[in-house]
């Protein structure tokens, strides 16, 4: 059985102006206009470095969960692994008694965790909750109660 192949498909077109030819560049290869604008771009090195830097930056932003937190990164508990900085769980599943969602800063619940052997993994920067519960002074009160 032979394969013959399709006649070659016409990649011309006529137009008012004359006739189309299709460009034969590659597909992700910059024209000459943007390698010009490039170059130009890198020649202007504070402009060029602040772009790095930016890029830099924002890459690093991109695991900002995982550089700040309030909660763990990673919690080995009775053979499983937990990530409650992506995902909430609540209390009950480390065996606390409320089905809310889990205060890893809690000793009632750090107690729990490390009674079955369990290691909780916190973020490089282990942020604090800004909310306030200090009911010593009435409200409203100073900042920092």
């Amino acid at each position: 059985m032979t394969i013959i192949a399709p006649p070659p498909v016409e990649t011309t077109t006529q137009t008012p102006l004359g006739e189309a030819v299709p460009m034969t560049r590659h597909r992700f290869s910059p024209s000459p206009l943007n390698r010009r604008r490039w170059q130009n771009f890198k020649s202007n090195r504070r402009g060029y470095w602040s772009f790095w830097i930016f890029m830099i930056l924002f890459f690093v932003s991109l695991f900002a969960e995982l550089i700040a937190n309030d909660r763990p990164f990673l919690i080995v508990f009775d053979g499983h692994l937990y990530f409650p900085a992506f995902v909430s769980y609540s209390e009950t599943t480390f065996g606390g008694d409320f089905e809310t969602a889990a205060d890893y800063r809690d000793p009632y619940l750090q107690k729990l965790i490390a009674a079955k052997g369990g290691t909780v993994i916190w973020s490089v920067i282990p942020t604090i909750p800004t909310i306030s519960i200090c009911r010593r002074r009435r409200r409203p009160s100073r900042p920092g109660c």
